[in-house]
């Protein structure tokens, strides 16, 4: 469904649920964040990219790594021991600012060496310890892309363009659920209402995700991360 059949769509719930009108820009801003939390959760564009590392530098811009980037996918990020000429790539360890902050309280101030592990917080990514000698093409991250920009009512949400793609249109319920979701919860919505048009939403995701790989309907283990979908009490 594009754009413009969305928030038409969107306009006749919300003249359910409300004297007022929504704008329509506002609308769109809620469908594209929309596709971002779809794209967010089930990893639909999938991607990766070596970027060059600095000298004693530990904070990277994942902006300037890549300026669609969304989140890390679960194979993260892999940093070059080796040369250029012979590269030796080993995984570094997942981790939060929180941890680093308890286990490592000095980090900042450790001496260089070869990155053992990395977190991201905000737009940037963060290596331990800092590296100890320029390398260009030195890391490797692994993650999703955010999907293409929608400018125009007739462009699609996972393609950017008037163009659709049949995979993708199984998502535009749960796009529709998403808003009707973030709607409720700007109308002070009962909390068990939020709860079960929540359900709703992750529930078209799951359904989604296990006919495009062709497998069972997710079980609660895999390549989902549920420490990304808020809690109600949170919401």
């Amino acid at each position: 469904m594009t754009l413009g059949g969305l928030i038409e769509r969107i306009n006749f719930y919300v003249s359910k649920i409300k004297t007022d009108a929504i704008s329509e820009s506002i609308i769109k801003s809620m469908i594209q964040e929309g596709a971002d939390d779809i794209c967010r959760i089930t990893q639909l564009f999938p991607s990766d990219t070596k970027f060059d590392i600095k000298e004693d530098v530990y904070r990277y811009s994942l902006n300037e790594i890549d300026e669609d980037f969304l989140n890390v996918d679960k194979q993260g990020l892999f940093f070059n021991e080796g040369t250029g000429a012979s590269p030796d790539w080993e995984p570094l360890t997942p981790s939060t600012d929180i941890k680093m902050e308890n286990e490592f309280r000095n980090w900042r101030n450790d001496s260089s060496a070869d990155p053992q592990r990395y977190w991201v917080k905000q737009n940037s990514l963060y290596i331990h310890p800092k590296p100890s000698a320029d390398l260009t093409d030195g890391g490797w991250l692994y993650f999703c892309k955010r999907p293409p920009r929608m400018t125009d009512n007739g462009d699609y949400p996972f393609t950017g363009t008037n163009t659709s793609s049949a995979l993708f249109d199984g998502f535009d319920e749960s796009i529709m659920l998403y808003c009707q979701w973030k709607l409720e919860i700007s109308e002070g919505g009962a909390v068990e209402d939020l709860a079960d048009t929540k359900k709703s939403y992750y529930d078209s995701l799951l359904i989604q995700d296990s006919i495009l790989n062709r497998k069972k309907p997710f079980s609660g283990k895999g390549k989902w991360n549920f420490a990304r979908i808020p809690s109600i009490s949170k919401i």
